[in-house]
């Protein structure tokens, strides 16, 4: 099938394919591959007609491979099979379906959460559709699954506690470093709403983790443990720390820029993820923090299940 589209005879590549289609097993990787020849093949001839419903496939076939691929990986192919079907759709003049397509993607990313596919699928929708309005578009959906636990190994200013046993409450995960010159920029913001809604349910937590060094000086863990507390100090930051000794939380919630942002909701679910310091992310993450400050802490059904 492969050398049949690379030598342009889309026909019979399609032919083969479907034969390949009509057979079990197969291999998530593989039909991704070939949807991917073939896809590539017709927007070479510019045939988006027939593009299409191959584009459908490819996206299919890459959430069902990016389930066993490591997250930044997975990130990469969910996110290549999503612009393809949507351009395919833009080429054929079918607009709300592209933009249906990369929202799909956004709501996986917060399903999953993957804050680096966030990030890909907002730059997305946006080369589609400059004028979008991110907190229109997370105040329509809805995310059915709810994020791993972080790992802490020190807490600061904070009792030990995990996300579950904070349902109920507005969580932020605020992932940052002290040597990020843009998390700096959002501290301000984030006094803010710790002082604006901390007797009404939020929890922030700046979710960071040890490197081994600050200000140019290598140090020990306990001498960047003590200088994390001054940091604190100093910066009057009046939330909690969550510190890990590895990489895990970065990599389970794909964090691939900092500040990144978590806006987890009382029951427990990523409705927003914010990435950057800039001002229209940051005003769409005040709006969602409102919002969901002022939802009720669990809807009657969910209250039902949680009984049983």
């Amino acid at each position: 099938m492969i050398q049949a589209a690379k030598r342009g005879l889309l026909t019979e590549a399609e032919a083969r394919l479907a034969e390949y289609a009509q057979n079990q097993p197969q291999v998530p990787d593989d039909r991704y591959v070939l949807e991917n020849w073939l896809v590539s093949g017709y927007f070479k001839n510019k045939d988006y007609e027939h593009a299409l419903p191959h584009a459908h496939e490819l996206w299919i076939a890459a959430r069902v491979a990016a389930k066993k691929k490591a997250s930044f990986a997975r990130d990469s192919m969910l996110n290549e099979a999503v612009t393809l079907l949507s351009e395919a759709d833009l080429k054929l003049q079918k607009r709300d379906e592209a933009i249906a397509a990369v929202q799909a993607l956004r709501a996986l990313a917060l399903s999953l959460p993957s804050g680096n596919l966030y990030k890909l699928a907002m730059r997305r929708l946006l080369q589609i559709d400059p004028t979008i309005d991110p907190f229109k578009l997370a105040d329509a959906m809805s995310v059915a699954d709810g994020p791993p636990e972080i790992r802490v190994d020190e807490w600061i200013d904070q009792k030990p506690t995990k996300l579950s046993d904070l349902r109920g409450q507005v969580v932020l995960l605020d992932f940052w470093a002290p040597w990020c010159g843009p998390c700096r920029a959002t501290f301000p913001r984030l006094q803010k709403w710790h002082e604006s809604y901390k007797g009404r349910g939020l929890v922030i937590l700046g979710v960071t983790n040890f490197f081994g060094r600050a200000e140019g000086k290598e140090l020990t863990r306990v001498q960047e443990l003590a200088y994390l507390r001054t940091f604190k100090k100093t910066f009057r930051l009046p939330y909690g720390f969550a510190v890990a000794d590895s990489e895990e939380n970065d990599r389970n919630y794909a964090v691939a820029s900092i500040p990144t942002t978590f806006l987890i909701d009382r029951r427990g679910m990523v409705r927003f993820i914010s990435t950057g310091s800039g001002d229209q992310e940051n005003a769409a993450l005040s709006k969602m923090i409102k919002k969901l400050i002022d939802e009720p802490a669990l809807l009657p059904a969910t209250a039902d299940t949680a009984k049983k």
